[in-house]
């Protein structure tokens, strides 16, 4: 999982269901960011500032995708040269992905639309799983090495953080993105506020509920029950008068 600081959002990857969900902090307004032509989700990484997220996929056809944080505008950035993409994170500072390949077993780099991808650190690394960026250093867990390794993002200073582990899962490093954004200065009503652009954004609600155009979530009631003297919905909301 990861959480927008920007947004009012936490997404993750469901490698089951074939779905990038989003829900509040508080785990209210669940829905599908995407879930279509999608078939292995694993790293997901968000750059809430250009309102959009990337993803890892290592289906039939591995692939990187990016698209906007509601979904939109999908586009697969890195298709070829790549196998079992694993975690994946953003480079703030220099507008770049950085993600890890378990069975190339690299730790590549490349820009925010795929191009001028290279390889940061492929010797000794044995089947990295999950990375993440603090400063100027990458951090990924290695399954094969049982440990956390680093080095820096240009190439050089490789170290061991920690070893011993076994079979190490995500890593994170706490990185936020200053500034203001468009869910700070024009927040959503109800439900969640998603960038969608530097300057936009669109609020987002639970699964089968459409926001209004004040960003409020109005929930119209499918399901009526009868009881004596009076009509309420199955979820137990405000009850009708029959007229």
């Amino acid at each position: 999982a990861v959480v927008s600081t920007q947004s009012t959002g936490i997404y993750w990857s469901d490698g089951k269901a074939d779905s990038i969900e989003v829900a509040s902090y508080d785990g209210k307004f669940r829905n599908s960011v995407i879930n279509t032509d999608m078939e292995s989700p694993r790293g997901v990484a968000l750059h809430p500032k250009q309102g959009r997220m990337y993803w890892t996929d290592w289906g039939r056809n591995p692939m990187i995708e990016s698209s906007k944080m509601n979904g939109d505008d999908r586009k697969a950035i890195i298709t070829s040269n790549i196998a079992w993409p694993n975690g994946i994170t953003i480079d703030y500072s220099e507008d770049k992905i950085i993600w890890v390949d378990a069975k190339l077993d690299t730790i590549e780099t490349a820009d925010l639309d795929g191009q001028n991808r290279r390889v940061i650190e492929n010797v000794d690394v044995v089947h990295p799983f999950g990375a993440t960026l603090y400063g100027d250093e990458i951090f990924w867990t290695d399954w094969g090495r049982k440990s956390v390794e680093a080095i820096n993002k240009h190439g050089t200073k490789r170290r061991t953080v920690y070893s011993g582990i076994n079979q190490p899962m995500n890593i994170f490093a706490q990185s936020e993105q200053t500034g203001t954004s468009a869910c700070s200065t024009s927040h959503c009503n109800d439900g969640i506020c998603i960038h969608t652009s530097e300057q936009d954004r669109v609020c987002m609600c639970e699964r089968g509920v459409t926001p209004d155009d004040k960003g409020s979530c109005d929930r119209v009631p499918q399901i009526y029950v009868a009881l004596t003297d009076e009509i309420v919905s199955l979820d137990g909301s405000k009850p009708l008068t029959p007229s």
